[in-house]
């Protein structure tokens, strides 16, 4: 995909939602995504409101850390081109 990208002179590419450490990884910051949901059953919903607030704090923790390492964003080189 990211090939693509650059062979059509795309200079976005999306790599979806979830599972960011390997793509942060792969040169590519995390970025929040949101979406909407209707729980019907009271307690279901309330006890998956409480672990989205849990999550909510960590997802924020993480992304900060992620930024503030970023090559990408800072312009820090990795590990590899800092050792070279």
């Amino acid at each position: 995909a990211l090939e693509f990208c650059i062979d059509h002179g795309l200079c976005r590419m999306e790599p979806g939602a979830g599972g960011g450490d390997y793509k942060w990884a792969r040169g590519f910051d995390p970025v929040f995504v949101h979406s909407a949901h209707f729980i019907k059953h009271p307690g279901l919903r309330r006890a998956i409101s409480q672990f989205i607030m849990y999550e909510t704090k960590a997802n924020f923790e993480l992304q900060e850390f992620l930024l503030q390492h970023s090559v990408v964003s800072t312009g820090n080189k990795s590990t590899k081109e800092a050792n070279a």
